[in-house]
């Protein structure tokens, strides 16, 4: 019974919007934007919010300032180093302590990290929320090449095309800490649009069913200078971590946002 309200629920959310989060997922977070931004008609909308309701993502132009960035990430990179202050992860067990990938512990304990987050940025959260009190919460991560033979069976670092399945209200903010290219295994999303067309067809059955050469077609790899970032709503797009090359890793900072 339980597993049949669950196909109905996001088969439901499917059909409806695109996304397999689920109905009350996306009620629950659609109704506590609502309440908070019940004064607020938007009937007006900036080109910030415009871009991130309709292609489920902003990606920004302008890098964020590099001294701030800077600062924070010689404290990151000493902290990444010391394993005293990190979790090493990875999205199986078998596999769970081989270093993949580490997180790091206390994230917003780096002097400074909090004010790397833009204030065109803060704009926009501020008009999709309908207001200044949501919740912040920021982590650091770095990723590590995982062999062929362990990645073809395995997902190792959220490698393969999902959805978060957190509420509506959930954005992320990606920063770029240093030079982000291909062999870096790039953060990888495709739009709101085309997500909601390959989930509502069969060229998307979940994370591990899927056409890739498909879907590799309309992906949008996040590579760049340092500082480059990009705002997402990452229930509505689905998304993957590209595997670094051998012998190279790829450190980013992550800003969630959410009621």
């Amino acid at each position: 019974m339980k597993n049949l309200i669950i196909l109905v629920n996001q088969t439901l959310s499917k059909v409806l919007f695109g996304s397999y989060i689920g109905l009350d997922k996306f009620l629950i977070g659609y109704t506590k934007i609502l309440y908070h931004g019940k004064k607020r008609l938007r009937f007006q909308k900036s080109s910030g919010l415009e871009q991130l309701l309709s292609q489920g993502y902003v990606k920004f132009d302008s890098p964020i300032d590099k001294v701030k960035l800077n600062s924070c990430y010689s404290e990151i990179k000493e902290k990444l180093d010391d394993q005293n202050n990190v979790i090493k992860l990875s999205n199986t067990d078998k596999f769970k302590g081989e270093g993949f990938k580490k997180l790091l512990k206390n994230p917003d304990k780096i002097n400074g990290i909090y004010d790397l987050i833009p204030q065109h940025v803060f704009d926009i959260l501020v008009e999709f929320y309908g207001t200044e009190k949501f919740h912040i919460i920021p982590e650091v991560w770095r990723n590590f090449h995982v062999p062929n033979q362990i990645i073809k069976d395995n997902e190792i670092l959220s490698d393969r095309f999902h959805l978060d399945a957190n509420d509506y209200s959930l954005l992320k903010l990606f920063i770029l800490v240093h030079q982000v290219d291909n062999t870096l295994g790039p953060y990888t999303f495709i739009d709101k649009k085309n997500s909601k067309k390959f989930i509502r067809s069969r060229e998307y059955i979940n994370r591990n069913n899927y056409k890739e050469e498909v879907l590799d077609q309309c992906a949008i790899k996040v590579t760049g200078d340092a500082g480059m970032y990009v705002l997402g709503h990452n229930a509505f797009c689905l998304h993957k971590a590209g595997i670094p090359s051998e012998g190279k890793f790829r450190d980013i900072i992550q800003f969630k946002f959410y009621l």
